[in-house]
């Protein structure tokens, strides 16, 4: 079955338009896009990642140096390329177009947000850490943070989606609408609006944008947006906290014994990768 590949997502979606080995040809895209199928947030944001992987406009220091080694790796391009072409083929979908378009806007939306310079921002200059949209100059803030979402708009909260493990198990384990709604992210918290500041840590290498998205729950949810920074290595241990998370809630991980074990669950905030290097990745803040 498809979900039983979904922990894997994340490194098959990094083997698209991989020609160099001996697997049958196009066998991972048709696998990603079956993947798309059972859970379709989660793979969508993936290959949009992938597609926007020489995007580098946020990456202030070795912006060009990065650009000219991705380049120069055939295989980058072809994948580039291949996810690209498999977000094409999803929009002609009519179950997963809207989906897509609405991904679309938010990792454009992110990247865009991410781009903007904070030690640029008067306010910031003068030592404030907290800073309106109003006060960025050049209309540089996207239209997508400043306007509240339609109620029809089902554009979730993407830190709060379910991993792909967890989304795929929910189908094995269901075949209902019910499970299908919950692993697409449509069951998950929806964008509503954002709160019209971010707040710029103090200090720090890169000094991320925190944001406030409401929910049409009426609940808030603080987003970390990053730039300028390769969080490759975050997803690949997200992964293996999710793993871990999943060995200790199923009682194994302490082994047999009748005393009672503390339980413990490593923490892993959601990364979501807006592009593959560079432009933005917005997590959940621990």
């Amino acid at each position: 079955p498809t979900y039983a590949f979904a922990p894997l997502l994340y490194q098959l979606s990094s083997r698209l338009g991989d020609e160099t080995s001996n697997r049958p040809k196009g066998v991972v895209r048709l696998l990603v896009r079956k993947l798309c199928d059972v859970i379709p947030a989660q793979a969508v944001l993936q290959l949009i990642a992938l597609g926007n992987g020489t995007d580098v406009r946020t990456a202030k220091r070795g912006a060009d140096q990065f650009a000219e080694t991705f380049l120069s790796d055939a295989s980058n391009e072809r994948r580039v390329r291949a996810a690209a072409g498999t977000l094409e083929d999803l929009r002609r979908c009519p179950e997963l177009r809207q989906v897509v378009n609405d991904l679309l806007n938010l990792a454009t939306a992110y990247t865009s947000l991410a781009a903007v310079d904070v030690t640029q921002i008067a306010a910031v200059r003068e030592g404030h850490t907290r800073v309106s949209f109003d006060q960025v100059r050049g209309g540089l803030v996207p239209p997508f943070f400043t306007t509240r979402q339609a109620s029809s708009t089902s554009i979730p909260i993407v830190t709060q989606l379910p991993t792909a493990r967890t989304a795929a198990r929910r189908v094995a384990q269901s075949s209902s609408p019910s499970a299908q709604s919950s692993s697409s992210g449509s069951s998950s918290p929806r964008i509503y609006k954002y709160e019209q500041e971010f707040r710029v840590p103090e200090s720090g290498v890169h000094r991320p944008k925190v944001l406030r998205c409401v929910g049409h729950d009426g609940r808030r949810y603080r987003e970390l947006l990053k730039s300028d920074d390769d969080i490759r290595q975050d997803l690949v241990m997200q992964q293996v906290f999710d793993a871990v998370n999943e060995v200790c809630a199923r009682g194994g991980a302490f082994g047999s014994s009748r005393r009672r074990r503390p339980s413990r669950r490593p923490r892993s905030p959601r990364r979501r990768p807006a592009a593959s290097r560079g432009p933005a990745g917005c997590r959940r803040p621990t």
